[in-house]
């Protein structure tokens, strides 16, 4: 994990990032942050609410 994304989540006091990219697939970066393929974007609202607000990647909830 880099400085700069550390920066954000303790700046925004995030719970939860997620990097959007226009790869297949979805994975862990961190604890908090996780890749989330852009053809897969469209379904992270429903995937959120469905799973109060869990980690959530292309694979499913984590």
């Amino acid at each position: 994990m880099t400085k700069s994304l550390h920066t954000i989540l303790e700046a925004l006091q995030l719970d939860q990032l997620w990097l959007i990219y226009p790869g297949a697939n979805g994975y862990p970066v961190h604890e908090r942050i996780t890749v989330y393929p852009l053809k897969n974007l469209g379904e992270l609202p429903e995937a959120l609410e469905a799973t109060g607000g869990q980690k959530v990647t292309s694979a499913g909830v984590q």
